[in-house]
């Protein structure tokens, strides 16, 4: 590193194991152009070095190509990976610790210890088979009266070298249930035809059901047999398809479930699935005339299969109010004199 200016420079020394998404800060602020790096204290793998030179004015930044780490030290694995979620003050972890199978020479595994505190106090672990003594050994330990909230501990384990291999394990605890979710759509004694389908591709009728609800739960939406489930993201706003198959009353159910398996109350909401008939005009069709005495005939069909309870015949001249011809008939047909009617061609039934 060198200054044009010939101005001071100060250095801070980075590392990163997860490609730069995060780094680790080993020096900051030092005037030493090299620093010694006890890579015993970070986990096997793929690593960058980050440096950054500081003249009191600007900065500049190198940041190395990647190379490997590997101390062959223990790993730590949990049985229910890097974190935990609770709904009760008791809780139990459990893993194993292995010395690297691809080491030239395996060491045995001879100690292990958590930390609550960021490792400033450390508490012994207890192997399964009640000694830490060969390479693989599996541990477990019980965290008692925990109240609720979300806390970090820390885990290593010693090899006969007297080298650790570090882990991180997150426990949440969580004992009340989230919120019952808030149901925006569909609207109360909603009405769905299949004209409100969203998923022509899947059976049934496809309709939104939108609300709101506690971030990341995984909020339900269950009608009849049919369940969706879906997480809802940190805005708390949540729309899921719902198939809608039952003829008319359906009830839409909806609850959170949060991380620690905690179930909210049910929101409910009671919608209405139900097709109109369908009319279709047989005399006059559409632009077709009629003088005299003529017969307006029509079709009606119901997709649903109703009975069709009655039917309302009514004719008007374009914009002005409908007239009713016939009321509550039972016919498909109408006898319609209308010789004295003025001929006009903006005639509607």
């Amino acid at each position: 590193a060198s200054d044009i200016n010939n101005d001071a420079l100060r250095f801070t020394y980075e590392v990163s194991g997860d490609d730069g998404l995060e780094w680790t800060v080993l020096a900051h602020d030092i005037l030493r152009r090299s620093l010694r790096w006890e890579t015993f204290e970070f986990p096997d793998g793929a690593y960058h070095v980050r440096v950054t030179a500081d003249d009191g004015f600007a900065t500049t930044t190198s940041v190395s190509e990647p190379f490997v780490v590997r101390n062959f030290l223990p790993v730590i694995t949990f049985d229910d990976g890097e974190q935990t979620i609770s709904n009760v003050a008791t809780v139990r972890i459990s893993g194993i610790i292995q010395s690297p199978a691809d080491a030239t020479e395996r060491n045995t595994v001879v100690d292990a210890e958590y930390s609550a505190d960021g490792g400033r106090n450390w508490q012994k672990l207890r192997a399964t088979d009640g000694m830490f003594n060969s390479f693989d050994e599996k541990f477990i330990v019980t965290l008692d009266k925990q109240s609720e909230g979300e806390y970090a501990y820390l885990f290593r384990a010693k090899d006969k070298r007297g080298l650790y291999g570090r882990a991180k394990k997150t426990v949440i605890v969580d004992f009340g249930p989230p919120m019952i979710p808030i149901i925006d759509q569909p609207a109360a004694s909603e009405k769905i035809r299949n004209t409100d389908d969203q998923d022509s591709g899947r059976a049934g009728v496809q309709i939104a059901v939108s609300g709101r609800a506690e971030p990341q739960s995984t909020v339900t939406v269950a009608v009849n047999d049919s369940e969706e489930a879906r997480i809802v993201p940190a805005s708390g706003v949540f729309s899921i398809l719902a198939t809608i198959t039952k003829h008319k009353s359906n009830t839409i159910r909806v609850f959170a479930t949060d991380r620690a398996s905690n179930k909210s109350p049910v929101a409910e909401r009671e919608i209405i699935y139900n097709n109109p008939p369908e009319i279709v005009f047989l005399n006059p069709r559409r632009g077709e005339g009629i003088n005299h005495r003529a017969a307006v005939k029509w079709r009606i069909q119901d997709i649903d299969l109703d009975p069709i309870s009655g039917v309302l015949l009514s004719y008007r001249k374009a914009g002005e109010p409908f007239q009713v011809l016939a009321k509550d008939t039972a016919s498909d047909s109408f006898e319609w004199d209308v010789s004295d009617f003025t001929p006009r061609t903006d005639y509607e039934f």
